[in-house]
């Protein structure tokens, strides 16, 4: 098996990154509705850890995200 053929086993493609995108997108949503219902209920701890998730999912989107920007302007 050659290298490309193992990559293609660890980086999603198409509509499988669609897909993880999609769901970092929909986790951070929650995350940071979380954060709001922590901070009502004066809980900081709470809230920063689901800040903190919030901020990873993002960060795991935009880099599917720019998987999807180069795969189009690859053609693929």
């Amino acid at each position: 098996m050659n290298a490309a053929a193992q990559l293609s086993m660890f980086e999603p493609e198409g509509a499988e990154a669609v897909n993880l995108l999609r769901s970092h997108l929909s986790d951070a949503k929650r995350h940071r509705d979380r954060v709001e219902y922590f901070e009502v209920l004066l809980m900081p701890g709470a809230a920063r850890r689901e800040l903190a998730m919030a901020e990873q999912s993002e960060a795991a989107a935009f880099v599917l995200a720019v998987l999807l920007d180069l795969e189009a302007e690859a053609g693929l």
